[in-house]
């Protein structure tokens, strides 16, 4: 990661919450159209193309709702920017310039909270998220957090940030957990990304939380073959099931929509990184949690990039993730933190950092 060190420049308000350590903190324009420059001239070493600067860029902007669509949850749409533009400029670092700018990034009608784009930044000294709208109009402004990262330098084990890069696709388990923001967590000692920062020696890999409160495995797969063409990264966490449970879904039906799941993060060459489905308390879940794990192990050899993630039941079972008063949910923020780690460290083993 490069972004926490460049010079930031913005139309209004203070820049320095969107590329600060704490992702609690962040940059929110007056109104838009609005926009964050950061200038990447002084990139050196192996990170020169031709001498000229940076070769490729990665960016991840973020905003604080915990649910990845919230409109589709009858939440609106939480700040999130509806069309922007990623821009670049040639022109020489250390004052902002007015002109020059061209745009090889042009998002309309995005409604999700976060995303992630690859620059190529060869030969310029300038990259800048230009935000003309919001995906609701009723909103004056965003709320964001931006990571840029170094997209061709290999850093770690080999890999560099893009396909280090991973995504959390679930239900509100994995929302609560995941989300950038620890706002309503209780304060956790980390959020996501910083969690990996401890697991892989300093290296802070792209991580994003696509996870949805209340959804079903039906839900995902409904949206799962647009989804997958936002993240430019390589492995994709599914951790679904529980309110399938709760529905009482057959496991055959359950398994048919992990199968579309599936079959559209791998048809977009991506890894699957599949977790048990939790253990719960609640009443039914002992029918139908057993059922769908079992049905998971033997869905497996159909896809041989399959890497088995966290075995949730068990660490939800015996406690070692602390559940909520529910019986379905981490609790806060003291189950949250220890599902984070457990992701943080279970990710490091895979050799993923950047």
């Amino acid at each position: 990661m490069i972004g926490r060190s460049l010079t930031t420049y913005v139309s209004s308000g203070a820049g320095s919450g969107a590329v600060d350590s704490t992702y609690s903190s962040k940059w929110q324009p007056t109104a838009d159209p609005a926009y964050i420059a950061r200038d990447i001239s002084g990139g050196v070493g192996a990170m020169r193309a031709d001498g000229g600067g940076f070769k490729s860029l990665l960016m991840t902007w973020y905003t604080q709702d915990d649910s990845y669509a919230p409109h589709l949850l009858g939440n609106g749409y939480a700040d999130i920017p509806g069309a922007y533009t990623i821009d670049v400029n040639s022109a020489p670092g250390g004052t902002y310039p007015t002109t020059g700018w061209t745009s090889p990034v042009t998002v309309t009608g995005n409604t999700v909270h976060s995303r992630s784009h690859i620059l190529n930044v060869a030969g310029q000294n300038w990259v800048r998220l230009s935000i003309s709208s919001e995906a609701d109009a009723s909103t004056s402004a965003p709320q964001l957090n931006i990571d840029l990262w170094d997209a061709s330098l290999a850093t770690n084990a080999g890999h560099t940030a893009v396909n280090a890069g991973w995504i959390n696709y679930g239900d509100s388990i994995t929302a609560r957990t995941m989300m950038q923001d620890t706002v309503g967590l209780g304060s956790p000692s980390y959020t996501a990304p910083n969690a990996l920062v401890y697991a892989i020696n300093g290296h802070t890999p792209l991580q994003e939380n696509a996870a949805m409160s209340g959804w079903k495995s039906s839900d995902v797969a409904g949206q799962i073959a647009t989804w997958i063409t936002y993240f430019p990264g390589r492995y994709c966490t599914l951790t679904i099931g529980t309110n399938d449970a709760l529905a009482a879904l057959a496991s055959s039906t359950y398994i048919a929509n992990v199968t579309t799941i599936l079959n559209a993060i791998t048809g977009a060459g991506k890894i699957p990184v599949v977790t048990t489905v939790p253990y719960s308390t609640a009443a039914g879940m002992s029918t139908y949690v057993p059922a769908y794990n079992a049905a998971l192990a033997t869905l497996k050899a159909s896809y041989p990039t399959w890497v088995d993630g966290p075995d949730f039941y068990t660490l939800f079972q015996n406690g070692t993730i602390a559940m909520d008063a529910d019986g379905i949910h981490p609790s806060v923020p003291t189950g949250c933190e220890t599902m984070r780690s457990t992701w943080a460290t279970f990710m490091a083993s895979l050799g993923v950092g950047a």
